[in-house]
């Protein structure tokens, strides 16, 4: 304070601050307002997505020294995905997803199966079976005599009778 007078001027008086003691009350509120600002505006996703990476670099390169190439492409890829996904947001609503109980126009159920599965299966004799009865070519009656099934013929203009 010797050399107040040069910052100053010399005619100017000033009065000595005062110094004021911080007690365990200016702690908490201190830290009630600040939890307070944090929960208005929460920066948690700034301070790990930009302070803990910066500091991870600067800890790597003081043990690592110059050899910090290899941790720069995951951080550069942390910062890509980061800018995308504020870009974009969340996943996009598709709505209901009502599901398809029935082949593409145009192919059977077995033949779809064969294209999907790239392989012909035993169950697509079945699938073939209920198609056809589902289409009035053949007529499925239960034998109450037996645990099966058997396939009848319809009697249709199909086969002729």
């Amino acid at each position: 304070m010797a050399q107040l007078h040069v910052l100053m001027g010399a005619d100017t008086i000033r009065a000595r601050p005062t110094v004021r003691r911080i007690g365990l009350a200016d702690l908490k509120d201190a830290l009630a307002r600040g939890f307070a600002d944090f929960s208005a505006i929460p920066t948690h996703a700034v301070f790990l997505c930009l302070i803990y990476p910066i500091v991870g670099l600067v800890l790597a390169r003081a043990i690592l020294g110059y050899a910090l190439l290899p941790l720069l492409f995951p951080l550069a890829a942390l910062i890509f995905m980061y800018r995308r996904w504020k870009k974009h947001g969340d996943d996009p609503e598709f709505g209901a997803i009502v599901a398809q109980y029935e082949s593409p126009e145009g192919l059977r159920p077995a033949e779809a199966n064969a294209i999907m599965l790239q392989q012909s299966m035993p169950s697509d004799v079945a699938v073939t079976i209920v198609d056809l009865a589902v289409r009035g070519y053949v007529r499925i009656e239960e034998q109450l005599r037996s645990l099966g099934a058997d396939v009848v013929r319809a009697e249709s203009e199909a086969f002729g009778g």
